[in-house]
């Protein structure tokens, strides 16, 4: 009933999807990379120049697709109509309307 205690609900709720799905896109990722293709960040110590700036790019490219993956599946598993944060928001046009797309 109160903030601290809906936050909380919304963390374990979330929370626990969503490590299972970051341990089983991280063994994917080690998978991967047995095979080959490296979709783990590349260190740029001695990098530079153009080097540099391509591997940042490409790190923050992994970095932003990995974790999009994560926050997706986890929505889709922990997400629905009767999760805590349908009942805390239920009157937010802004987060649930179907009218605006």
């Amino acid at each position: 009933e109160t903030f601290l205690g809906e936050v909380g609900a919304i963390g374990v709720e979330f929370g626990v999807p969503g490590g299972s799905v970051f341990k089983g896109v991280n063994l994917l990722r080690r998978m991967l990379k047995s095979k080959g293709l490296n979709l783990f960040a590349t260190p740029t110590y001695s990098l530079t120049g153009g080097a540099l700036l391509g591997t940042k790019i490409s790190n923050v490219a992994k970095r932003v697709g990995t974790t999009a993956a994560v926050f997706g599946t986890t929505d889709f598993i922990a997400g629905g109509p009767y999760n805590t944060v349908s009942e805390v928001f239920a009157d937010d046009p802004l987060l649930f309307d179907n009218n605006l797309g």
